[in-house]
């Protein structure tokens, strides 16, 4: 990816100056960014993907079973300093994960009944923005990380950090597509 990078500022300039030339300054780089992007489309038959789409189902899995004890059971602040440092690297280390699938699903091919298989990057940023993407930022978004483990109540938001880990529970629509986030909500 780095390597790309300085072709496409060349194309930008280069395109900049044909545009420059054309329409007396109106400038537009983003044809640039969608043919850049375009060359980093993962066809959806690939190996890496059906890799990935196993570590993302196994991660959907432990989420499945950690949220609902961590919500019903377990108190990370009433364990063991190194069971919370281990517990916390795992979770930050899923969530990390899934937003790293958040990225690469801009990216990833997918297939249409009509036309096959589709690569074209702005049909696939397209059909993600207005399929799941809003879920899955809801999914991975971190804000279970700034809050306390305990609060002062008695009620479901005694703890709040565990309450807000059940948005990782959005995340099970994976086990069972294609994982492309292609699928309209």
């Amino acid at each position: 990816l780095l390597s790309a990078l300085p072709r496409l500022e060349e194309e930008v300039k280069e395109q900049q100056r044909k545009n420059l030339r054309a329409s007396h300054g109106n400038e537009d780089a983003s044809w640039a960014i969608t043919r850049f992007a375009s060359r980093l489309i993962v066809p959806p038959d690939s190996r890496f993907l059906w890799n990935w789409d196993i570590v993302k189902r196994l991660i959907v899995i432990y989420y499945m079973l950690e949220v609902p004890i961590r919500f019903s059971f377990l108190n990370l602040a009433e364990m063991e300093e190194q069971t919370q440092i281990a517990f916390n690297t795992l979770n930050w280390s899923a969530d990390a994960f899934m937003a790293l699938n958040v990225v690469l699903t801009f990216f990833r091919g997918f297939n249409n009944e009509s036309r096959g298989t589709v690569t074209s990057f702005p049909e696939i940023r397209q059909r993600y923005v207005f399929g799941f993407f809003a879920w899955d930022i809801a999914a991975c978004c971190p804000i279970d990380g700034w809050m306390p483990e305990k609060h002062g109540t008695t009620s479901i938001l005694a703890r709040p950090r565990a309450a807000l880990r059940l948005l990782r529970l959005l995340h099970l629509r994976h086990l069972f597509g294609p994982g492309d986030g292609a699928d309209v909500a």
